[in-house]
């Protein structure tokens, strides 16, 4: 019976002391008998034993170079434990090795150092596997769930060999893990209850179900608000955590998580101003998640797909800011001139014409305002700037009052003056800027006239 576990190596370099733990030759030779020579149970892959750190270090170096930090990923450090005394040291070395060439490939391009421990009781093995392969500096990662699904599928490999070998399997442990891996993401109480009626033909109640029938039960007394709802909560055992918080979250006694008072999070109904209306109006509220059926077939459909396939996902490359890609893209312009793909050598907009489209968009504009309000003269265009400064001075008015009329953040009336306020500053930023652009358009009506006059005056001269 053997139990696979993992955890991530993070730094800007690969640990010299994990390194020389998994070899350390106080750990890792073994002498059968008084008679037989003692045996250092140690590999490694695409690199030596002697300097394993070296060469992966030098790897990250190479394909990642300045871009690690104290928090990137260098590797992964796995454990293969059996039980004591069901396993020999030489055996749990071969199937050590057989479960890496297996999970990894014999002709694997990423570096490992591998070492079975002969100091326990248990006999256990601890290999490492470097972050980045040596071919192309792609990252080792899986498509389902990253590192997670890849420790999966190493179980069931470990499995396997167990089964080849007659040694035990932890059945409970695979079902468990399988429980946790095929909850869907969207509809993860259903399919919960779909496994565990399966399993023990019960319906088996989850923590937000507990937390629905406690809300249920207090909303169903006699309640006469909010903190009344939050007091009753403490006396059945909740822990609150409500002040200065977007979000208020209760936790039910004996459970580990915080679970939000939202409809995302438990359901129609159930959200703080759902409570609050059914404080106000009870009996119009009828719980439904009690009558609520797991959809079908979704269990055994993610159940029954194939195994998660692994691949290489190559490291995120650095972006180029402005000047790098003019200078790329003249360099790119004139490659292909001289190939006689492009009968310009370099094409761009000249400041000229940019003021031009820049004229154009502003001239488009004003005319849709003047279509849209249907202004056709300037009679028109005065009478509406004269009503939008009495709308103006009116929205200002309320502004100046919504603002003075701010709760205090704490209060539960809050969120509700925070949407207001945007509301009042959204109608405001519109009516400034479209007095502005009746503005603009008088001004350049204006001009228009000036232009006329001396095209007037310049032809009579000639005349």
């Amino acid at each position: 019976m053997a139990i696979v576990k993992y955890g991530s190596i993070r730094g800007d370099m690969v640990p010299k002391k994990m390194v020389d733990y998994i070899l350390n030759p106080a750990k890792t030779t073994y002498q059968k008998n008084d008679t037989s020579k003692p045996v250092k149970l140690i590999y490694s892959w695409n690199c030596t034993t002697e300097d394993a750190c070296k060469k992966m270090n030098g790897t990250h170096q190479y394909f990642q170079g300045n871009k690690l930090d104290d928090n990137s990923v260098l590797g992964y450090h796995f454990k293969h434990s059996f039980v004591p005394g069901e396993i020999d040291p030489q055996k749990s070395f071969e199937l050590g090795c057989q479960l890496i060439e297996r999970m990894m490939g014999e002709d694997t391009p990423f570096q490992i150092v591998f070492g079975t421990h002969v100091d326990k009781k248990h006999i256990h093995n601890h290999f490492y596997i470097n972050n980045i392969s040596t071919l192309d500096g792609h990252k080792l990662r899986s498509e389902y769930k990253g590192m997670q699904s890849f420790l999966y599928k190493m179980r069931a490999i470990s499995d396997e060999i167990c089964r080849e070998n007659g040694l035990n399997v932890i059945e409970k442990y695979s079902d468990r893990e399988a429980s946790k891996k095929y909850k869907k993401q969207n509809n993860r109480q259903s399919v919960y209850k779909k496994w565990a009626d399966e399993k023990t033909q019960e319906t088996i109640k989850t923590n937000r179900d507990y937390v629905r029938l406690d809300i249920d039960k207090i909303l169903a007394g006699d309640t006469k608000d909010i903190r009344a709802f939050y007091s009753e909560l403490q006396k059945m055992g909740y822990e609150l955590r409500v002040e200065n918080r977007q979000y208020p979250s209760i936790r039910r006694s004996g459970t580990e998580r915080f679970i939000r008072l939202t409809a995302k999070s438990l359901g129609e109904g159930y959200s703080v101003q759902d409570i609050m209306d059914r404080i106000a109006h009870p009996g119009k509220f009828q719980p439904s998640f009690v009558q609520r059926e797991p959809t079908s077939d979704v269990w055994t459909a993610r159940r029954d797909r194939p195994d998660q396939k692994y691949r290489y996902v190559k490291f995120s490359r650095p972006k180029l800011n402005r000047t790098e890609k003019r200078y790329l893209y003249r360099v790119q312009f004139r490659v292909l001139y001289r190939l006689g793909y492009k009968s310009m050598l370099y094409s761009y907009n000249s400041p000229i014409q940019k003021k031009e489209v820049q004229k154009h968009r502003q001239l488009t504009r004003q005319f849709m305002y003047l279509y849209r309000n249907n202004i056709k003269s300037s009679g028109d265009l005065q009478n509406h700037r004269l009503h939008l400064d009495e709308v103006f001075q009116d929205a200002r008015f309320v502004q100046r009052q919504v603002y003075r009329s701010k709760p205090d953040e704490n209060s539960l009336g809050f969120e509700r003056w925070d949407q207001r306020k945007k509301e009042v500053n959204y109608d405001v930023r519109t009516l400034r800027s479209n007095i502005a652009l009746c503005d603009q358009i008088q001004i350049q009506q204006e001009e228009m006239e000036n232009r006329k006059k001396e095209q007037k005056e310049e032809n009579r001269k000639e005349r």
